[in-house]
């Protein structure tokens, strides 16, 4: 259990959650043939980068760098809103158009 407590297994695995897919649509890319290919890289991108900006709040001396309260309010909006929020936006977006668009558009 103090494993799974843990911020560093809890943060990397989160990064990890994100960066697997991520480069299997890179690897897959030509196979797979979508047409919003570049939608599901960016949105899958921004993920992977807050949530690697978040496992960098772990470590010790990173946090002694950024130790004034506009970089670390910098760093949790670069977190938050464009690596967690616009990710999703940007991903969720990859996933209508390629998916749902085009079956609402032939009904």
């Amino acid at each position: 259990m103090i494993l799974i407590e843990n911020g560093y297994v809890q943060d990397g695995l989160k990064a990890v959650v994100f960066l697997i897919p991520l480069v299997w649509l890179i690897i897959k890319r030509r196979e797979l043939k979508l047409k919003y290919y570049w939608l599901f890289f960016i949105g899958l991108s921004l993920l992977f980068f807050g949530n690697l900006l978040d496992f960098v709040d772990e470590f010790k001396f990173l946090q002694e760098i950024f130790a004034s309260d506009s970089q670390r309010y910098l760093q949790d909006f670069f977190e938050d809103i464009v690596g967690f929020t616009l990710g999703f936006a940007v991903f969720i977006a990859g996933l209508y158009l390629e998916f749902f668009a085009k079956k609402i558009a032939k009904s």
